[in-house]
């Protein structure tokens, strides 16, 4: 669903669509207009190879800047609100270096971050797993409650 996004706003520099396979036609054209449940829904259980022939996004010509550009970890801001955060600590699909490197940032900056790693190999059933966890979270915002830190 990222790569789809960064696709839709930088259409000259990015193209996913051609190189799909009619699963992953059949996927973006369910997440073209979904919220979160339907994008978890839509993806669940899927993989990359079930979608494209595309290992990774940075591969394709022009990605990697775009990327870059959106990237968290090269940001160099610190939030000023509460963090939740949570993946697989084997995700295929995103950068779990990064993200370690990204909320040690945050956390020596003082940010209030909770992460959450979930026991699964893969990205779509992580974001599943972490969903509770993060209603949770967000309903202690929203309630003007204290949330919990890692770091």
């Amino acid at each position: 669903a990222a790569a789809l996004g960064l696709e839709r706003e930088y259409p000259d520099r990015i193209d996913l669509s051609g190189r799909l396979t009619p699963a992953g036609q059949a996927m973006r054209d369910g997440l073209s207009a979904a919220c979160t449940n339907d994008i978890l829904r839509i993806g669940a259980g899927g993989s990359l190879p079930q979608v494209s022939p595309i290992s990774r996004l940075t591969d394709e010509p022009g990605a990697l800047a775009v990327v870059d550009e959106n990237s968290l970890e090269l940001y160099p801001g610190v939030p000023p609100m509460p963090i939740f955060e949570w993946h697989s600590p084997t995700d295929a699909l995103i950068p779990v270096d990064s993200i370690t490197a990204t909320l040690a940032r945050y956390c020596a900056a003082g940010a209030h971050v909770q992460s959450l790693e979930t026991p699964t190999p893969d990205h779509m059933s992580a974001a599943v797993l972490g969903l509770g966890q993060a209603m949770d979270f967000l309903t202690k915002r929203f309630a003007g409650e204290e949330t919990p830190r890692t770091c």
